[in-house]
Formats: structure tokens, sequence, C-alpha cells
């Protein structure tokens, strides 16, 4: 059975810039909706009591109009959902507007080597000029709200901003 938290509906939201709008459950599946006037997010989840981690089907729409679906599993779902909305905006104008607007200040990065996104917070020590007082970057794991800190050049070499 799957189980989506607060902190992974919250990341869905950062990362496609779409608020949340609906969750319906029934006995055989969850169905969560993200919507902002013309783009529609749908996640369901196939409920399958035989195994621990269960596919996630993920379909995007732009008004009446199916762009794409793909499956996914919950661990890859934020960049999974990222990689296919910067696909469809290749052609696609509304997504493609959309995510410019997004993206244009966004704080999020993408981990190199796990693929995981973050949301950088802060730095800190930005004046500092003292010896072993480094620049650090403060950052949030936007799936878990885990907090991480390190040093800001160590930050720049292990993650990349998330743009488009």
């Amino acid at each position: 059975m799957m189980y989506i938290t607060k902190q992974e509906l919250d990341a869905v939201e950062k990362v496609t810039g779409i608020p949340l709008s609906s969750i319906s459950q029934s006995p055989d599946d969850l169905s969560i909706d993200f919507v902002l006037d013309d783009l529609v997010i749908e996640i369901i989840s196939k409920f399958d009591y035989s195994k621990t981690d269960s596919k996630l089907n993920v379909y995007i729409y732009v008004g009446d109009y199916f762009e794409t679906s793909f499956e996914t599993n919950q661990e890859h779902l934020l960049i999974n959902l990222y990689n296919k909305l910067v696909e469809c905006a290749v052609s696609d104008s509304v997504i493609y507007n959309h995510l410019k607007e997004v993206y244009r200040n966004s704080k999020l990065y993408l981990h190199l080597s796990s693929g995981n996104i973050y949301e950088l917070i802060s730095i800190g020590n930005t004046t500092a000029n003292k010896e072993g007082y480094e620049q650090t970057a403060s950052y949030v794991k936007l799936s878990t709200n885990e907090l991480f800190m390190s040093h800001l050049n160590e930050f720049g070499t292990k993650f990349k901003r998330m743009t488009y």
C-alpha cells in the first residue's frame, strides 16, 4: 500500500508550481490532483497489497487535452515529473510559459549523484573574512524535509540549479 506524505505533496507543488487541488481514495486506488488554470497533474496509485513498492501512474493534461503519462516509483517521482514537464514544454507553449515563470527565481537544486531535489534555504557567513569561517549553504531535501548544511564550495560542486 502506498502512503504519500505531506512533505511529498508539498514537494510536488514546489517542483511543478501547481497547487494541490484534491485527494480521493477508493478501496483500489489513491488519486491526487494538482490544478492550476489549464494545467492538471493527476497522480494515481493502485493499491497492490502484495508489493511494498507500488508504482505511481502520472498523467499531465493541458486544458481538456491529454499531454502525456508515465509510470514511476515514489522515490523518483519528483525528478521524473520535472523531466517529463521539461520534455512536454518543447512542444506545448502553456507548459513552457509556466515552467519559465516557476523556475525564474527558483531555489531548487538537483543533487548530481542521487537525483534528489533540494531547496536552498540560505547562505551563511557571507561577510566572514577570517580563515576557518567559510561560507555555508543550508538546504532541505524536499521529499523528507531533512535539513542539511555544507560548505558553499562543496554545495556548488554537488548540486545543479534547476532552471528552464
